[in-house]
């Protein structure tokens, strides 16, 4: 059985939001550029780069 913490990671690795499972996109946002949930605003789940 995965950890909750290895489930998100896997999602992530294939750019799927752990939320909803829709696609993650570039997006660039005040703060530098993040991967965000294509699904927004239903869906809000961000993840930093780098």
């Amino acid at each position: 059985m995965r950890t909750k913490q290895e489930q998100l990671q896997q999602q992530t690795q294939q750019n799927r939001c752990p939320k909803c499972g829709v696609v993650l996109i570039v997006r660039k946002g005040k703060y530098g550029t993040f991967k965000g949930c294509n699904n927004y605003p239903k869906c809000k789940f961000t993840q930093s780069i780098g």
